[in-house]
């Protein structure tokens, strides 16, 4: 039997979901116990080694992502992993969060499980084209924080979008560094344009 991408879930509506058993059930995948995909295997910490039993196809993904970034954000500070394309660090891309509704906040280091059922609650999210988890420390507000961020190649159009959603910087994958986003430019621009009442 062929390994083969399923459609894609519908997104997750109603009520933010409690736990992972209640988004891993709200999945509905056929013949497979929510119970089932989230027993761990025995690991010598608590932090990121715990792993899936069973792997569909796209909790496979999803679960190497969490791996992924997990892994990274340990070692680095943060990370952006996409669900088809794994770790972007080192791509000609620029990152930036535009879905503010899905940042989630953390006092300290994500999880493997926080970042696993933050993917799935975002599934719609971060299986479109040019979408992925990103998760970064705030240095100044000392948080961990967990977003679904787009990426883009052309800088011009980052800063532009950027601007778009209120963003401070866009983040250079391949620099791996931020970039702030130049607002002094915009408002003198739309000063122009905007003419006056002559």
């Amino acid at each position: 039997m062929a390994d083969t991408l399923q459609e894609p879930p519908a997104p997750l509506t109603g009520d933010a979901p409690q736990s992972e058993s209640e988004i891993l059930g709200r999945l509905n995948i056929p013949g497979v116990s929510p119970v089932l995909l989230l027993t761990p295997f025995a690991t010598r910490q608590e932090d990121c080694r715990q792993r899936l039993l069973v792997r569909e196809p796209l909790l496979s993904k999803i679960g190497d992502v969490a791996d992924i970034a997990c892994e990274l954000h340990s070692k680095a500070g943060g990370s952006t992993v996409g669900v088809f394309d794994g770790s972007l660090a080192g791509r000609k891309l620029f990152a930036l969060s535009i879905f503010p509704d899905s940042t989630v906040e953390l006092y300290d280091p994500p999880t493997w499980r926080q970042i696993f059922v933050f993917a799935l609650a975002n599934l719609d999210l971060v299986l479109r084209k040019g979408c992925a988890i990103g998760t970064w420390y705030d240095r100044n507000r000392h948080l961990h924080v967990l977003d679904v961020v787009v990426c883009v190649a052309n800088l011009q159009a980052a800063l532009e979008l950027g601007k778009c959603f209120d963003q401070q910087s866009v983040y250079d994958l391949e620099r791996c560094q931020g970039i702030a986003i130049p607002y002094r430019s915009s408002v003198s621009n739309l000063n122009l344009v905007g003419g006056g009442n002559d």
